[in-house]
C-alpha cells in the first residue's frame, strides 16, 4: 500500500514537471518567436512637399506596414499606412491634422498581422504649411472681365498687371475681376490666390491673359486751392495727367509735375496753381485722357478761400 502511494506521488511529480517544463518551453519559444518577428526600430524620417502634397517618408522595409504618430502637446494621433510614403494632405484639409500646428512626428514598423510593432523612431518637428494652388483664369472678351474657380484655402485673390515698369496690384474677394477698372492699354494680366493665414503661402502666378483694355476715367471727387496757392485734388484713381481750364484757357500738368499721396479712399494730388490762378476765375480740372483711357464725365469745379 505504501509502495503504491509512493509510486503515485512520483508519477504526479513527473507529470507536473513535464507540464511545467513544457509550458516553460512554449513560453521560451513564444518569446523567441516574438523576438525574431518583432520589427526593428523605425529609422530616419523626413517630410517633403511635392507639388501641392505633403509627404511623410519613412525608410522602406519589406513585409512591413507603417504606423505614423503625430504629437501636438497632449494630443496624439496615429495612422497606419501600407506605404512608407504617407501623404497627409487630405488629413490636413479634412481637419484630422491642422495646418500651422507644431507636430512631433515619428513612426514604427508593424509586422503583417498587425500585432507586433517595433519601437518608434526618433521624432522630428514639423509645422504643416501649404502654397495655395494658382487660379486658372479665363477672359470674357465681350464684357472685358476675368473669372476663375475658387481655390481651396484662399481668402482673396490678387490681380497683377504692368503699367510700363510699374507692377500694379489689386486685391479682390470674388472669383472674378472687371478689367475696365484698371488703367487702359495693352495689358498682360495674371492672378494669384492668397490667404490671411500665415501657414498658407500666396500661390504661383496664374496663366497670363493678354488683352487691350479701354478704361473710362472717373471724375475727381473734389478740388480746391488753399491760401498758399496750392491746388488740391481728391480722387479715387491715379491720373496720368491733369487738364486745367481757367476762364476757358487750357493748361496741362503732367504726371511728373504733381505730388500724389495715398488716402484711405484713394489719392490726394497737389501742385502749385500760382502760374495760372486768377482771383474770381472759373477754374475746372479733369483727368487727361488718351487712346485707351477716355473721359466722358464733367470737369470738377475748383473752389478756394480766395475765390
Amino acid at each position: 500500500m505504501l509502495y503504491n502511494n509512493i509510486v503515485s506521488k512520483t508519477k504526479k511529480i513527473i507529470i507536473t514537471s513535464c507540464v511545467v517544463g513544457g509550458a516553460i518551453l512554449i513560453l521560451v519559444a513564444c518569446l523567441l518567436l516574438v523576438f525574431l518577428l518583432k520589427p526593428n526600430q523605425g529609422e530616419a524620417l523626413k517630410v517633403e512637399t511635392v507639388g501641392n502634397h505633403i509627404i511623410v517618408s519613412a525608410q522602406p522595409e519589406e513585409e512591413r506596414t507603417y504606423r505614423f504618430r503625430f504629437a501636438n502637446g497632449d494630443e496624439v494621433k496615429t495612422f497606419d499606412s501600407t506605404s512608407s510614403q504617407f501623404d497627409i494632405t487630405e488629413l490636413l484639409w479634412d481637419g484630422e491634422l491642422s495646418f500651422g500646428a507644431s507636430y512631433q512626428i515619428s513612426y514604427c514598423l508593424v509586422e503583417p498581422t498587425g500585432i507586433l510593432a517595433g519601437e518608434f523612431s526618433e521624432e522630428i518637428t514639423y509645422v504643416p504649411v501649404m502654397r495655395l494652388d494658382a487660379p486658372v483664369v479665363s477672359l470674357d472678351e465681350q464684357n472685358f472681365s476675368l473669372s476663375w474657380q475658387a481655390v481651396r484655402g484662399a481668402d482673396h485673390y490678387i490681380v497683377y498687371y504692368y503699367d510700363g515698369e510699374n507692377l500694379i496690384t489689386t486685391q479682390v474677394e470674388e472669383t472674378g475681376f472687371d478689367l475696365t477698372q484698371i488703367k487702359g492699354g495693352e495689358r498682360q494680366v495674371f492672378v494669384t490666390s492668397a490667404s490671411n493665414q500665415a501657414f498658407f503661402y500666396e500661390s504661383e502666378l496664374s496663366n497670363v491673359i493678354s488683352t487691350t483694355i479701354t478704361h473710362t476715367l472717373v471724375e475727381f471727387d473734389s478740388a480746391y486751392i488753399d491760401e498758399n496757392y496750392v491746388l488740391h485734388i481728391v480722387t479715387t484713381e491715379q491720373p496720368q495727367g491733369i487738364d486745367i481750364s481757367v476762364n476757358g484757357q487750357q493748361y496741362y500738368v503732367g504726371e511728373g509735375d504733381f505730388d500724389i499721396s495715398a488716402t484711405q479712399t484713394g489719392y490726394e494730388i497737389t501742385f502749385s496753381a500760382a502760374l495760372f490762378y486768377q482771383p474770381g476765375a472759373d477754374i475746372q480740372v479733369s483727368p487727361r485722357p488718351d487712346l485707351y483711357n477716355i473721359f466722358i464725365g464733367e470737369p470738377t469745379v475748383v473752389s478756394g478761400p480766395l475765390n
